[in-house]
């Protein structure tokens, strides 16, 4: 046990360490190089997203809901989005008070996700 292919107790520890130590510098340069990557993908992903804000009294579109649901006679030419709406309130960062204009019908709570 006093030696390990040949090489002191001594030197044997201080290669095992040696290694141990090149192990961590490696993985610090694999965790800064994934949060470069993460970074990147984030600011690619953030150029191409446009928010989208929406005042009270300004016409907006809404998407017709489910999105799955279908005219038979149309198919994929059937619409998508009906309006117009008229904000008429604001409940959060993303969520609106809509009415119909032509109904006066009020729709209480909706995603800014479903507008335009």
């Amino acid at each position: 046990m006093s030696k390990q292919n040949n090489l002191p107790i001594d030197d044997y520890w201080n290669a095992m360490f040696g290694e141990l130590n090149e192990l961590d510098s490696e993985r610090v340069l694999v965790l800064e190089n994934m949060i470069r990557q993460n970074e990147s993908v984030a600011r690619n992903y953030n150029r191409r997203i446009k928010e989208k804000h929406f005042s009270i009294g300004e016409l907006v579109l809404k998407v017709i809901l489910p999105m799955e649901k279908k005219s038979r006679v149309l198919d994929k030419w059937s619409h998508t989005w009906e309006g117009p709406f008229q904000v008429t309130g604001l409940y959060s960062e993303n969520a609106y008070r809509i009415k119909d204009i032509k109904s006066e019908n009020i729709i209480d709570s909706i995603n800014e996700k479903y507008l335009k």
